[in-house]
Parts: structure tokens; sequence; C-alpha cells
């Protein structure tokens, strides 16, 4: 009998996994007040990493996040929901790269603005 769940992975070309960097991070909130467009991009890397991203006040408030495990894409957007509506207008998006062995290996912040109500 034969295996009928066969995987086949492309080999990643780039830089190893202490070498992987954070080139873009931006955000784009929608009207709404509860949806931010991430737009996120990586140095190329060998390995796919993990993602962790959040939206937090300028205190440190965690108001949503997003984990995105062994990511094969170098350049990813995607939509994160706040899990409440926030009264705060000065918002930060943070993002970290990393592995299991060898933990964080970069993070970036970047500062944005909610429409007004």
């Amino acid at each position: 009998m034969t295996d009928q769940h066969q995987f086949h992975f492309r080999k990643l070309e780039g830089c190893p996994p202490d070498q992987v960097r954070i080139l873009e991070l931006r955000a784009e909130p929608y009207d709404d007040r509860r949806r931010i467009k991430v737009f996120l991009h990586v140095k190329p890397f060998s390995e796919a990493p993990d993602l962790h991203i959040e939206v937090q006040t300028l205190t440190g408030n965690v108001l949503a996040q997003l984990d995105i495990i062994e990511t094969t894409e170098a350049a990813v957007v995607f939509t994160i929901h706040l899990k409440e509506p926030t009264d705060e207008i000065d918002l930060r998006l943070h993002a970290a790269i990393l592995y299991a062995e060898q933990g964080i290996v970069d993070e970036a912040q970047a500062n944005f603005q909610l429409p007004d109500e």
C-alpha cells in the first residue's frame, strides 16, 4: 500500500536563520477601525521561520496578535482584526521572526494611526 498523502515542499533558497531580517513592516488601517492590513517582507530564507505579529497601544497593551508557523513566503499581506474596539488612535505594529532552536532572530515596530471615527 502506498501513502496517498505525499507532500512536496520546494527547496527554499536564502540566508540561514541567524541572518533573516525584517525588510518592511507596514500597517494600513481600514476605515472601520477594527481591521488592519499588514505588509511584512523579510529577507529570503533557507529555513521557514515562524512570525509573531501584535497590534499594541503605545503603552504595550496588546489589542490583537497573530502567529504564522513556518511561513514559506518572504512577503506576506494579511488582515488582522482587533479583539475589541479601542479609543486609542496611535498604535504600534510589532513583528518578530523566530525559530524553535534560535528563538527571536529579528524584531521590528511600526507606529500608525487609526482613522477618525
